[in-house]
């Protein structure tokens, strides 16, 4: 059976904008994944309400995507597809931060993930700046 991590944001984490609680647990994309995929893999979702890539909430400590990634992956391991959606977070504005950081962050998580574990071979990458990538580990 394959491993699947789903490392996101509020998209992975299943947010609904609509009452400000979580989508019920069939109705997260992660679970629709899961099912789809019957006994072939295990999907597990690892989303938080705004994960960045690498930036700090003051307000809302543990946000930081880089500090918790690295365990997070050794956690699940062995690991065979790490689907990392990341991104939308780093706009808000109090992070200051140019549109060139926040388009070159993502590439940070991949290089964890590469060094992370030998057992990753595939990272899928989803964020609003460079649109989605695969890549073989």
């Amino acid at each position: 059976m394959k491993t699947i991590v789903c490392y996101g944001d509020s998209n992975t984490y299943g947010y609904n904008p609509e009452n400000g609680f979580r989508y019920e647990y069939e109705e997260r994309w992660t679970t629709i994944l899961q099912k789809e995929l019957k006994d072939s893999a295990i999907v597990i979702p690892e989303g938080l309400n705004g994960r960045t890539t690498s930036f700090e909430d003051e307000l809302r400590p543990g946000r930081n995507g880089a500090t918790y990634l690295d365990p997070c992956l050794h956690s699940h391991g062995p690991i065979d597809l790490v689907v990392l959606m990341l991104g939308t977070n780093d706009c808000k504005t109090f992070y200051n931060a140019s549109a060139e950081v926040k388009r070159d962050r993502p590439s940070d998580q991949d290089d964890q993930i590469d060094h992370s574990t030998e057992e990753t071979r595939w990272t899928i990458r989803k964020d609003p700046f460079n649109g989605t990538t695969a890549s073989w580990g």
